[in-house]
């Protein structure tokens, strides 16, 4: 597949103050326009491979757009002058449950033992934040969050795995609460159960490998004891 990558910049207009006398008789101050060169802007990243792909769902992740503070009206001009369909280009549900999964993964797989859960728990706190003041999630963000020492160690992941999320999108409230939950099923039960319990001490993962669970409803009790 073909690695092209088109870049489409901003460039940043600004005046600046010069002196202008053609003859260097009579030197005068003027205001002249110019362009940031030394500073460009990436403002959107279209994988042409991606673009050609036969591929459904490759086709789908072929552009990305810079995100940042102030730059909401920069990325809505580039997307009417590409004429992306919103609608289209973003799959809010699929996003979600690809972060949970990527971010349970990524911490199980490259974060040590003793910081899983200090990070598992920021990155909820900081999804709930978004899903109750309707704010977009910020990849990037989360990144610095589950990798603070190398954020681009979590945008790496993401490459080496082949998963697409864009740079910031709107969470859904039933894929990203599945952020907290821990589910075991097994032929014989179905436990599901939230990190909180795990924090609150209800749940207690032992040095056995077993679960100990605490404050159990007496109904429960005495149901699981008559059925013995």
């Amino acid at each position: 597949m073909s690695k092209d990558i088109q870049h489409l910049l901003e460039l940043q207009q600004f005046f600046e103050d010069c002196l202008e006398d053609a003859e260097l008789t009579d030197l005068e101050i003027q205001e002249i326009q110019s362009l940031e060169i030394d500073n460009l802007h990436f403002a959107a990243r279209i994988d042409i491979g991606r673009w050609q792909s036969e591929d459904r769902e490759e086709r789908r992740n072929h552009i990305s757009f810079l995100k940042g503070k102030g730059r909401e009206i920069v990325v809505e001009y580039f997307k009417l002058f590409l004429g992306i369909d919103e609608e289209k280009y973003l799959d809010p549900a699929r996003h979600s449950l690809e972060l949970v999964n990527s971010v349970k993964n990524f911490i199980a797989d490259r974060i040590p033992e003793e910081h899983r859960r200090d990070r598992l728990v920021g990155v909820s706190s900081y999804t709930r934040f978004c899903l109750e003041n309707d704010q977009d999630i910020d990849r990037n963000y989360i990144a610095s969050m589950v990798s603070p020492e190398n954020p681009q160690k979590y945008i790496e992941y993401l490459s080496e795995k082949n998963i697409e999320i864009p740079d910031s999108f709107k969470p859904t409230e039933k894929n990203i609460k599945k952020l907290m939950k821990f589910v075991i099923d097994k032929a014989h039960f179905y436990l599901s159960f939230d990190l909180q319990a795990i924090i609150n001490g209800q749940i207690r993962p032992t040095t056995d490998g077993h679960l100990e669970i605490l404050d159990v409803p007496d109904k429960i009790l005495r149901q699981l004891t008559e059925g013995q």
